[in-house]
């Protein structure tokens, strides 16, 4: 028995559908609502049986998952199930795959020492990103340091409810820091910009890049000896980073401060401090999320080594 919570949500139904159709075993779907449940169980390959469950009731959570082989959590937002779920499921003897998680849920989970495990297997980030976004990069580097190694993620993809909060409170130094790239074994803070309007290979529009070097790229750049790391989150509009910031500031008990919208910046050519003069000068290559090659024209000042968008 494959036990699924979170069914009737986007992710929820997709992984109802996949692990129907490759005949892993009988499902049982969980979900708040017993008739979307049902609704998502009927269309599914060979059936599978809705239940109610809500998470935050110990009961109902220990109930569902006694009897199966493997819970998989689809639901979230991914701060506050943390370990609940993981622990219901080792409980009836249960191991456990969840698409989110991240590090904050892990370290609640260990948090009582391997012993309090029981011998069983918790799959953390088993989604796009995190998980095939520190996969993949991997698979690309067949076991080569690279010199320089730049992550984007995202696209035109459809933005849950829950997708927002997620993104809204699943913040802080245990899932990324804004606006840094991995440079010679570390963080470097504040080295990186937004970037407006960009085509980048695999998406077929302008997209707006926004940096966000998360703890799976700090741990990429570790296991694979890169020298440098940049990591993008990709939208197709820039307006969504501010009205998740404004969203935030809406929230019950929320630090106003805490993820204030992003300061307005100029996307024109990049610019830097000639350093025998003091004065800000703009270089004369286009922005662009590889490295910039410039050619030397009039009025152009010298660039740095490494010039960052």
């Amino acid at each position: 028995m494959i036990g699924l919570l979170g069914a009737t949500g986007a992710v929820g139904r997709t992984a109802a559908e996949r692990i129907a159709a490759y005949g892993l075993g009988p499902l049982r779907l969980g979900g708040r609502d017993v008739a979307s449940a049902a609704a998502v169980a009927q269309a599914l390959p060979g059936g599978a049986r809705a239940v109610r469950v809500d998470l935050n009731d110990p009961t109902e959570l220990a109930a569902f998952c006694a009897g199966c082989r493997i819970v998989v959590n689809c639901a979230g937002p991914t701060y506050r199930v943390l370990d609940t779920v993981a622990r219901a499921a080792f409980g009836a003897g249960a191991d456990y795959v969840d698409i989110g998680g991240e590090l904050a849920a892990k370290d609640a989970l260990t948090s009582g020492g391997a012993a309090a495990l029981g011998g069983r297997t918790a799959v953390f980030s088993a989604g796009v990103m995190p998980g095939l976004s520190g996969l993949l990069p991997r698979l690309l580097a067949k076991g080569r340091a690279p010199r320089r190694l730049d992550v984007y993620v995202g696209g035109a993809a459809l933005f849950t409810p829950l997708s927002a909060v997620d993104a809204l409170l699943t913040r802080g130094p245990r899932f990324g820091t804004p606006m840094a790239a991995w440079r010679d074994g570390r963080i470097a803070q504040n080295t990186l910009s937004p970037l407006h309007g960009v085509r980048l290979p695999g998406f077929p529009v302008a997209t707006h890049a926004w940096p966000y070097l998360t703890t799976e790229a700090q741990t990429l750049a570790v296991d694979t000896g890169a020298e440098e790391v940049r990591s993008y989150n990709v939208f197709v509009s820039n307006r969504l980073p501010d009205a998740l910031a404004e969203a935030w500031a809406e929230l019950p008990g929320a630090d106003p401060d805490a993820l204030a919208p992003t300061p307005r910046v100029s996307y024109g050519p990049p610019s830097w401090t000639t350093p025998n003069t003091g004065r800000s000068t703009s270089c004369c290559s286009p922005l662009a999320p590889t490295p910039v090659r410039h050619r030397a024209r009039p009025g152009c000042c010298s660039p740095p080594r490494t010039p960052m968008p």
